[in-house]
């Protein structure tokens, strides 16, 4: 009976300390989430689309803009050298009216998923990435 409680203790200790390994777990869960783009579009009366950009991190909604200019679609990582985005980009989407195409990027830095927005425009031939949100 003892021998089978030392078994059982020695079981959930390595269950346990196996499920949790520091700092690094949050990286990696960064690294493998399902992200997935969700884009409502909806015209005004004059035509214009406006979307709602949401981002889906392993089936957790966050909106990324409401209200952005065009309809909007999800980009090949082919397409990336051609708008300067960073190669460590996870996924990206772009959309546009009327000349102005904005870009929303995500990457991974310091274990957080960071959404960066950029634009091009007349004048604008490749767009500049700033800081738009950061995911927990």
């Amino acid at each position: 009976m003892k021998m089978m409680v030392y078994i059982s203790l020695f079981i959930l200790l390595i269950a346990t300390s196996c499920g949790s390994s520091g700092s690094n777990n949050s990286d990696s869960e960064n690294k493998t989430a399902t992200l997935a783009w969700n884009f409502t579009t909806q015209y005004d009366d004059m035509d214009i689309p406006h979307t709602t950009v949401v981002l889906m991190v392993d089936n957790k909604q966050t909106v990324v803009a409401e209200n952005a200019l065009g309809e909007f679609t999800v980009m090949d990582k082919s397409q990336y050298a051609s708008y300067n985005i960073p190669e460590n980009t996870l996924e990206a989407c772009q959309g546009g009216w009327a000349g102005l195409v904005s870009f929303y990027i995500v990457v991974s830095e310091n274990n957080k998923l960071v959404v960066k927005e950029g634009f091009t425009d007349e004048g604008i031939a490749t767009p500049e990435f700033k800081n738009h949100i950061t995911i927990n």
